[in-house]
């Protein structure tokens, strides 16, 4: 070290461009050791090393940043010292000429732990310090103190010396002042630290990491409820033998916290969230709001399976660029809304009302194709225009299919995906698109299949008579998902179920059997009991708006909370209400237990709802958190609700 220090004060001296005369090289700091009797707590020696700095001048913490070097100290009579740690206060961080770098200025006192050989009375010993002081330049110093102290007589009041300031600003282990409720490693070279914030604190937490073994750096610090921070590392997290330290404060509150490599290991999932997005893209096809439209895809492969296998290569491939190239915008418009400081959720295009008539009159066209209005209501030139997409008969029309499914996806998250979906926007951008591809893939594989193997196709039978019947109930299911999307837009319920009624008995007049009457009217059957449902009158469970204040009461009594985020425009969310939430079973189970329940509407944008959320790695809905006096911070339910999950985890916080 010694030699080191001498070698970079060699440099400034043989290069005189450096330096300049309004600095006084042989006097930027001075070194003193405080106080003049030895301290002692708790049966631990301490002393002061105490540096002022001239103006402008700095020295560096045990982790100096961009540049810089820590103190350090040797002793001559190392034979009287069982151990000696030099003890870092809470620096500060300076940034300068896009360099960042972390100690002090002005003034500032090391406090040094010393453990004596058993029975030693009396310790007296040079003491050398090495340090090094920058400015616009960085001059290396060496000072040798003498140091002389009788054992026995030493101060257990810290009050009466100025080293007591520093001293309490010393961050320790395991006070549980700043909770690190979750470790997400990013990629193999960052992972993100979140705490736990209270609004006290909120705006005022600064943190530094140290490791010995190599150098980390903060990258960034989002501000949100919590505080997320993502750390980058210069070698692999999977490389890290030692625990990386956190030193962490709120200006008057400091601590340490350790994060051992296991924990780095542990953690490193990102193999495991592009699992999730896979699988969680290939559920996609089967969810509601996305079924008509594949199915859709399916019934035009099949028209075409006298064809060449170079055309059902084709316009599978279609569909599997429109997919693709759909979650690729996606992804970039979320970075960009992320990069301007806008949050946006996973279905967030669903919360503007002209976006949902838009895609509602746009399904409505695919629906008038299937049930054979177009010959009839469109003429010349724009039914020429729109029967190439409708229709499905050429490769644009297959990509703006495959568009349209994801589109229509994004309402209906899949198990997997919303977990997927949160861990990447928590990540970089280059894992924002990482996953988003991934889920894109998933989406695409049976076409991905049908590209590579064009003959499955004839796995399903021959067209005839049954494909007219599965091509007018697509128009059905396209029809039941265009009242969904207007009933998003608080369209009068009784004028959609006018309107639909209309259109099916007009598809009847084009042609009739008995097929058609059969679904026509069992479908007609559903929408009137759908809409004209009478509410239940012995319904024992009433549901809270969403309030956080409201929620924190509760916990604070002790209370069970079941809390619901939900949305109309959410597929998955009305799943859950049918089969789970509004089971009688679970009714009588919440007000049997007196169960609070709580439900937060998403339908229209809320950022108190996405910010809550996002809290719990969420990105898009359906959430479902239970809270119970075992586990007031909440427990995250599955994406698919069944009436068993809902009971077992409330007894689990009871």
């Amino acid at each position: 070290m010694n030699f080191f220090l001498h070698l970079i004060l060699l440099f400034f001296i043989i290069n005189p461009s450096l330096s300049y005369d309004a600095i006084d090289l042989n006097n930027p700091s001075s070194v003193e050791i405080v106080p003049k009797k030895i301290l002692k707590k708790d049966t631990q020696y301490y002393l002061g090393i105490k540096i002022n700095l001239y103006d402008g001048w700095k020295t560096y913490w045990k982790n100096p940043g961009d540049s810089g070097l820590p103190l350090s100290i040797e002793w001559e009579k190392k034979s009287d010292l069982e151990k000696t740690e030099i003890l870092f206060p809470f620096p500060q961080m300076y940034v300068e000429e896009g360099l960042v770098t972390i100690g002090y200025e002005k003034e500032v006192i090391f406090p040094v732990k010393l453990d004596f050989k058993d029975n030693l009375k009396f310790f007296e010993s040079n003491l050398t310090i090495e340090y090094l002081v920058c400015k616009e330049i960085c001059i290396p110093k060496t000072v040798t103190k003498e140091v002389s102290y009788d054992l026995e007589n030493f101060d257990e009041d810290f009050s009466n010396y100025e080293i007591k300031k520093y001293f309490n600003q010393i961050p320790q282990q395991g006070l549980g002042l700043f909770e690190l409720k979750k470790l997400v490693s990013l990629d193999n070279r960052s992972f993100l630290l979140i705490f736990n914030n209270d609004m006290k604190k909120e705006g005022a937490l600064k943190i530094f990491p140290y490791s010995k073994d190599n150098i980390l750096k903060i990258k960034s610090i989002k501000k949100e409820k919590d505080f997320f921070v993502e750390v980058v590392s210069d070698e692999m997290l999977s490389e890290i033998k030692s625990p990386i330290l956190f030193s962490v404060s709120d200006g008057k509150e400091f601590e340490e916290i350790v994060v051992s490599p296991y924990e780095l290991k542990k953690n490193n999932k990102l193999i495991y969230y592009l699992f999730l997005a896979f699988v969680g893209g290939i559920i996609l096809n089967f969810m509601p709001c996305v079924l008509p439209v594949l199915s859709l895809k399916l019934y035009s492969l099949m028209t075409i399976r006298k064809e060449n296998s170079k055309k059902i290569r084709k316009y599978s491939l279609g569909i599997i660029l429109g997919i693709v190239s759909s979650f690729c915008v996606l992804s970039i418009l979320i970075i960009s809304l992320r990069t301007i400081g806008t949050n946006v959720g996973w279905g967030f295009q669903f919360q503007n009302i002209y976006f949902s008539t838009i895609i509602a009159l746009v399904v409505l066209l695919f629906s008038f194709n299937l049930l054979g209005f177009f010959e009839i209501i469109f003429p010349g030139s724009f039914l020429r225009t729109i029967n190439s997409l409708a229709k499905n008969d050429s490769v644009a029309g297959h990509f703006f299919s495959g568009a349209f499914a994801t589109i229509l996806a994004t309402p209906c998250s899949a198990p997997f995906i919303g977990t997927a979906i949160g861990f990447s926007v928590l990540a970089s951008n280059h894992i924002i698109v990482l996953i988003f591809l991934t889920i894109s893939f998933g989406f695409a594989v049976p076409y991905i299949l049908f590209t590579i193997y064009p003959n499955v196709i004839y796995i399903f039978p021959k067209p005839g008579k049954w494909m007219e019947n599965f091509r007018y109930t697509l128009g059905v299911l396209l029809l039941a998902t265009f009242i969904w999307l207007v009933r998003i837009t608080n369209m009068n319920e009784i004028l959609i179920l006018f309107i639909s009624t209309i259109i099916l008995l007009f598809s009847l007049l084009l042609e009739t059997n008995k097929f058609r009457l059969v679904l026509t009217f069992g479908f007609l059957m559903a929408l009137f009991f759908w809409f004209l449902k009478p509410i239940q009158e012995n319904e024992k469970v009433e549901w809270e708006k969403f309030n956080e204040l409201l929620l924190n009461n509760y916990l604070d009594e002790d209370k069970i909370v079941f809390l619901d985020f939900t949305a109309d425009w959410c597929i998955t969310c009305k799943i859950n209400k049918i089969t789970t939430l509004d089971s009688p079973k679970l009714k009588k189970f919440f007000f049997d237990n007196d169960i609070q329940t709580i439900r937060a509407d998403w339908t229209k944008k809320d950022d108190k709802i996405l910010d809550f959320i996002f809290k719990y790695n969420r990105f898009g809905i359906p959430v479902n958190i239970v809270y119970g006096p075992r586990n007031k911070n909440g427990k995250v339910l599955p994406e698919i609700l069944t009436k068993d999950i809902v009971i077992d985890n409330i007894n689990l916080v009871k």
